[in-house]
């Protein structure tokens, strides 16, 4: 869509439409120079967050952060719990059931050696496991912790437009919930 001044331009070419500046308002206008006011909706759009938790285990350089691999609200539904079984420093199993993740390893396994195992592991389609300051630490017990944080985008479909008291907000493209971006801003003092 053009953007244009309609003194200087007032008719966009055949089958186009063109956003106009008439006199101080918005509007659409169409190849048979008809126009229409814009309405955009009030609000402010948000970009999608992507949920975490941070298991921080009984003990020192232990802790490890869990982000949904997907951004959205649907990772608030996402539980990591960890289990100790026996004396090795090996992860037995990580076991993804639906949206619920348990490590299972043994009393001497560095939160390092968990990252590396669950990156690899099929809890992997659910969350990233990253360092969360230094893992040389043992894990112990963790009681089954869900992520939060997670923030649905607001939808919009390309050229959707909101404002608020301070911007006007375009959306480029499709935005879906777990869209990370897809709002252009502009103040209204450039305009």
């Amino acid at each position: 869509m053009d953007i244009t001044d309609r003194r200087t331009d007032p008719t966009p070419a055949a089958g186009k439409l063109r956003l106009v500046n008439d006199e101080g308002k918005a509007r659409i206008l169409d190849s048979n120079g008809k126009r229409a006011r814009l309405r955009a909706e009030a609000g402010t759009p948000v970009n999608a967050v992507a949920a975490t938790a941070t298991l921080d285990p009984t003990g020192t350089n232990n802790s490890v952060l869990y982000t949904a691999k997907v951004a959205g609200a649907a990772g608030n539904t996402i539980s990591v719990q960890y289990a100790i079984s026996g004396g090795g420093s090996s992860v037995l199993s990580v076991d993804a059931t639906g949206n619920d993740i348990l490590v299972t390893a043994g009393s001497a396994t560095t939160a390092a050696t968990v990252i590396s195992i669950v990156n690899s592991s099929t809890a992997s389609a659910l969350v990233t496991a990253a360092a969360s300051g230094t893992v040389t630490g043992v894990i112990a017990a963790v009681a089954k912790t869900y992520l939060a944080g997670g923030v649905d985008a607001t939808e919009g479909q390309g050229g959707d437009m909101l404002v608020d008291g301070t911007n006007i907000y375009m959306a480029t493209a499709e935005v879906t919930k777990s869209s990370t971006s897809g709002w252009r801003k502009v103040a209204h003092s450039a305009l």
